[in-house]
C-alpha cells in the first residue's frame, strides 16, 4: 500500500475515533452521530456538497484541484487536509456562499469550527488551493 493509502486510512481512523470519543463522553454533543467530523463537515456544507476527499500532508494535489474547480464553479465543497499533528482540517464552502474551517485534533478528542469571511484562491510554490479568508475564533463544533 502506498503512503497516500496509509495516510487516508489513518485519517479515516481519526474520524472514527472522534465519533467514538464524542459518543461515549457526551462531550457537549447532541445525538450519537452529531459530533462526528464526517457528519459535521457534511452538515455544514449542505445538500449537494462535493466531497473532494482527504489529502495527505505530502500530496494535496487531487484535493486541491477538486476544491479549486468547485470554487471556480461556485459549487459547495469540502476539502480535508491531514495536519502535522495527525489531526484533520476541512475547508467547507457551504450553501449560502459561506466558508468554514473545521478541525479535528490529532488525538481525536476535539472538533472545533471557525467561520471565514470568504474563500480565498491561493497560488504559491507551485500549489493552487482554496484557503479560509480571515477565520474567526474557533469554538467547539458540538455545543
Amino acid at each position: 500500500m502506498d503512503r497516500t493509502g496509509v495516510r487516508r486510512t489513518r485519517a479515516t481512523g481519526l474520524m472514527a475515533l472522534a465519533a467514538m470519543v464524542c459518543a461515549s463522553s457526551g462531550a457537549g454533543c447532541g445525538g450519537e452521530n452529531e459530533c462526528e467530523f464526517e457528519a459535521i463537515t457534511r452538515e455544514v456544507g449542505g445538500v449537494g456538497l462535493m466531497d473532494c476527499g482527504i489529502a495527505s500532508r505530502d500530496d494535496t494535489s487531487e484535493v486541491d484541484d477538486c476544491a479549486v474547480s468547485a470554487y471556480q464553479a461556485n459549487h459547495t465543497f469540502r476539502a480535508i487536509y491531514e495536519q502535522a499533528d495527525d489531526g484533520l482540517e476541512a475547508i467547507v464552502h457551504a450553501a449560502g456562499d459561506t466558508y468554514h474551517l473545521i478541525r479535528l485534533s490529532g488525538d481525536g478528542r476535539s472538533i472545533t469550527r471557525a467561520d471565514c469571511e470568504g474563500g480565498l484562491f491561493v497560488q504559491e510554490d507551485g500549489r493552487r488551493y482554496i484557503a479560509c479568508d480571515e477565520p474567526g475564533s474557533f469554538r467547539a463544533a458540538c455545543e
